[in-house]
């Protein structure tokens, strides 16, 4: 059975952050500076979906910064689960990204 300082040594050495060597723990480097990992750039071309009823809803530069954004639309039907509650619609809208990156790839 442990004591009560023996816990709380415990706990500190756990919350503090070190292992059992006494050193900190290595993050990844993402981990380390979050930077890096909101500089990745998405090259293949990408299409959004902003619905009405979204929580966030990033700007359209903000789309462009992260990622080659050839399609981007606000549809006019808004749901949870879009596939299942409006299936005309939602493949409309992949058909017409799959046109719109496809004529993109021929001209690159």
């Amino acid at each position: 059975m442990y004591t009560r300082h023996e816990v709380l040594a415990l706990l500190a050495d756990r919350l503090g952050g070190r292992n059992r060597r006494g050193r900190c723990p290595r993050l990844p480097r993402e981990r380390r500076d979050p930077r890096e990992r909101l500089a990745r750039y998405v090259g293949v071309p990408s299409g959004f979906s902003v619905f009405a009823g979204d929580v966030v809803r990033p700007p359209r530069a903000s789309l462009d910064h992260g990622a080659r954004t050839v399609y981007a639309t606000e549809p006019p039907w808004d749901g949870h689960f879009a596939p299942f509650e409006q299936p005309e619609s939602y493949a409309h809208e992949l058909r017409s990204f799959v046109e719109v990156s496809a004529t993109t790839a021929d001209r690159r």
